[in-house]
């Protein structure tokens, strides 16, 4: 076995191609091998798994080989999921096991081409930022309370998807693919309104009820349906921008309102407010023959829904539950502001740590206040309040990379915006157009949930970073070109 790992490393470290395809090669059957002798003992032990595990494993291993541009898509549907599900007795969380699989794949993919990435500040602070917040959150966290590490791996998402999808038509295959995969998931969520009831309650932390219908699909609830929903919103504007074919301007199109209604449809009073401002941002910033129409066709939406969103809006501000007492929505999120504070005043520059709002909240009640939020003490309560919870769980420290994340960020895009449009190259400013209007998304939605240490914000920067990353390679290549013609020219 020694020697086996040597040859390869020593494959591995040769620069020609062919050396380092053996060195792949024999890593790769190296692998299979050890997780064949593993499934055969599984299935020797346990019969009545073993068949699971090897199905799941010899689908595992051929997207492994396949590369992240396969595997992204199917980690990306399954943020949708829920729960676990289970084989025999065991859970399994479909989530996790497409994670393990990106990764693996990327490490494959990466193990045959450079490994690069946009050297920019926000880039960096993004990840100083996680680390930071990672670190913290794992030394501040009681004892006995599970180790919670997702902000790594979704840090991780990002820097890979910045890396694997280089090209303009890995990026465009990228967004296509993930648009149809949340339009085919949120058409459960049409199917649920028709049928009027729950077709994944296995998924669901909340029931639909036959008065207060809220679908959710296979989304943990309706609020993170309608937040799936809406991520897509910005890039379906730009593939339709894209679009050459009549047929796929058609399918996007039919695909994007099919989007607004079902996250209309999940009854949030905060998705209409979304919705508006990221789909006005990003037709705001681009740049195609079908933006006047665009803005025609969102404005004669603003007016439709416009009597829905007041009566909704004044409803929540003014209007009474069953109790006879304000919206409990609001009067939760003034108790967990109150909280939050009292956490601050103790921990004001590291806070309290990623996560951990949930196992501090208790013992930080004032004693006197009345509270509408659960009283038992083992119910675990997360802030909802974005910017609040980077302040409370990160401090300042971490909040004040945060606004550098913010403000470097929005130089980085200003910048990159510019050349693209004076260059004419429509593909990276619409691109960046669809980034406007997903942290415009992210901006709004803070003010309300806890959406910055999200799958979908790390995978928004991902894909920033990517049209970073083409932005640069297409400025290169333009000063060659310049460079060639001036040497060429006679003097």
């Amino acid at each position: 076995m020694t020697g086996v790992a040597q040859r390869i490393m020593s494959e591995l470290r040769e620069q020609t191609p062919e050396a380092r395809l053996r060195g792949i090669t024999f890593l790769i059957l190296l692998i299979v091998g050890g997780l064949a002798v593993y499934l055969l003992a599984a299935m020797k032990f346990l019969p009545e798994l073993g068949i699971y595990l090897l199905g799941g494993a010899a689908f595992a291993a051929a997207l492994m080989v396949a590369g992240p541009r396969f595997t992204m898509p199917l980690y990306f549907g399954t943020w949708f999921c829920g729960s676990a599900i289970y084989v025999g007795m065991i859970p399994v969380s479909l989530n996790k096991v497409a994670a393990a699989t990106f990764v693996l794949s990327s490490i494959v993919f990466f193990l045959r081409r450079p490994f690069r990435i946009p050297a920019v500040a926000p880039l960096f602070l993004l990840s100083g930022m996680t680390i930071y917040a990672v670190i913290f959150g794992f030394l501040n966290k009681p004892a006995d309370a599970p180790v919670s590490i997702h902000a790594a791996f979704y840090l991780a998402t990002a820097l890979l998807v910045a890396s694997a999808f280089r090209t303009r038509d890995d990026f465009r295959r990228l967004m296509t693919a993930l648009f149809y995969i949340t339009c085919v998931i949120s058409f459960v969520g049409a199917v649920e309104f028709a049928l009027r009831r729950d077709l994944f309650p296995g998924f669901s932390d909340e029931r639909i009820f036959a008065v207060n219908l809220r679908i959710n699909g296979v989304s943990r609830n309706a609020i993170q349906f309608a937040f799936n929903a809406c991520w897509i919103m910005p890039w379906a504007l730009f593939l339709l921008s894209e679009a050459r074919k009549g047929r796929e301007k058609i399918f996007i199109l039919a695909g994007l309102f099919l989007l607004i209604v079902v996250s209309i449809l999940t009854f949030n009073r905060q998705t209409p407010i979304i919705l508006g401002a990221m789909l006005t941002v990003t037709v705001f910033f681009l740049r195609s023959p079908m933006r006047r129409r665009l803005a025609i066709l969102l404005g004669a939406g603003a007016l439709l829904f416009a009597p829905y969103i007041t009566m909704k809006m004044v409803d929540r501000f003014q209007g009474l539950d069953e109790h006879g007492s304000r919206d409990v929505s609001i009067v939760q999120r003034q108790d967990k502001f109150k909280i939050a504070m009292n956490m601050l005043e103790e921990n004001p520059w590291t806070g309290v740590g990623l996560d951990n709002y949930r196992y501090y909240w208790y013992p930080e009640r004032t004693t006197g206040e009345l509270y509408r939020i659960h009283f038992e003490k083992g119910t675990l309560q997360y802030i909802d309040l974005g910017y609040m919870q980077l302040l409370t769980e990160t401090g300042f420290i971490g909040f004040t990379i945060f606004l550098l994340v913010g403000g470097t960020g929005f130089i980085v895009w200003r910048r990159w915006r510019k050349r693209a449009l004076r260059g004419g190259d429509m593909f990276l400013t619409n691109g960046y157009a669809a980034v406007a209007g997903g942290f415009t998304q992210l901006g709004v939605s803070l003010l309300i949930q806890d959406t910055f240490f999200f799958p979908h914000t790390f995978l928004l920067f991902g894909l920033f970073f990517c049209l970073v990353g083409i932005s640069r390679q297409t400025w290169k290549e333009k000063e060659q070109i310049s460079s060639n013609e001036r040497a060429a020219t006679p003097q």
